[in-house]
């Protein structure tokens, strides 16, 4: 019967683990896609340093590469599709994501 219930508490913190969002990782990744959604919308008054990084960042995260063209400067127009393949990569793969303290940038957890 106590290993029943070893059992049973063990499969539960392990979901519970599971189901964990590293919240650190997802506010900067919403973060990101929040000054993609305002230059889509043509937000006035934008700081074009944070689109170009928040493009480039969600790009090293999620491997889908942005429509926008670039230039020495960086790039600046994010399109609609890729504020959606974005959003809908966040959607499917929240859970994965971490922040890496050594490096201080956030990560994609490798399936097992």
């Amino acid at each position: 019967m106590l290993l029943k219930i070893k059992i049973i508490a063990c499969c539960m913190l392990t979901m519970l683990l599971a189901d964990a969002q590293d919240k650190k990782a997802c506010k900067i990744f919403n973060n990101h896609l929040a000054v993609i959604n305002d230059r889509v919308n043509k937000k006035p008054w934008q700081n074009l340093g944070e689109v170009n990084v928040a493009i480039n960042s969600l790009e090293a995260i999620t491997g889908i590469t942005s429509q926008s063209d670039g230039n020495y400067f960086g790039r600046y127009y994010p399109t609609l599709e890729d504020y959606e393949k974005w959003s809908a990569w966040f959607k499917e793969n929240s859970l994965r994501l971490y922040w890496d303290k050594k490096e201080k940038k956030v990560k994609v957890k490798t399936p097992l």
